[in-house]
């Protein structure tokens, strides 16, 4: 691959596992856009923090939100979370 590369992941609850058996793809990768809630809406769902961190352990920061849903009590569940590859 060439250039930059950006990875946009929306699997509904299946984002980390995908991440996971990723790792070659994650090398020619810049940028990744990864749906992650703060409360597992889908059985088994991974939440955000376990997205932040098999990222940042494999050399990603979260840039910032790019989207999100929020419920009827105002709460962000669920970010369209982008990261960035580290220098």
């Amino acid at each position: 691959m060439s250039g930059p590369v950006l990875l946009k992941l929306d699997l509904q609850g299946n984002e980390l596992a995908a991440l996971q058996g990723a790792q070659r793809v994650l090398a020619s990768v810049q940028a990744i856009v990864v749906e992650a809630v703060f409360r597992e809406i889908y059985v088994g769902e991974p939440c955000f923090n376990e997205v932040w961190s098999f990222l940042h352990a494999n050399g990603f920061k979260f840039k910032r939100p790019l989207a999100f849903t929020q419920n009827s009590n105002r709460e962000i569940v669920q970010i369209d979370a982008l990261f960035e590859k580290l220098p």
